[in-house]
């Protein structure tokens, strides 16, 4: 996949997520007691140690990610 093409994927699944910014934070800070900061998917990725619930068979993991953001399967 192209750089560019990459990096315009992240920030549609940014998009995607800004309906629900607002829910996930009341519900970590009221039902979890955490913070109620919002963190997007791609910091967490950046930051490592995020497992993507999908077969890397069907999708591999773009060559640009880091080793300590994996795809587990099913």
């Amino acid at each position: 996949m192209p750089r560019a093409l990459n990096r315009v994927s992240w920030r549609v699944s940014s998009a995607v997520e800004a309906p629900y910014r607002g829910t996930v934070r009341d519900w970590r800070a009221g039902a979890l007691g955490l913070r109620g900061t919002y963190r997007p998917v791609a910091d967490l990725v950046e930051a490592g140690g995020v497992l993507h619930a999908w077969s890397p068979y069907l999708l591999p993991s773009p060559a640009d990610w880091p080793a300590q953001a994996r795809p587990t399967g099913f």
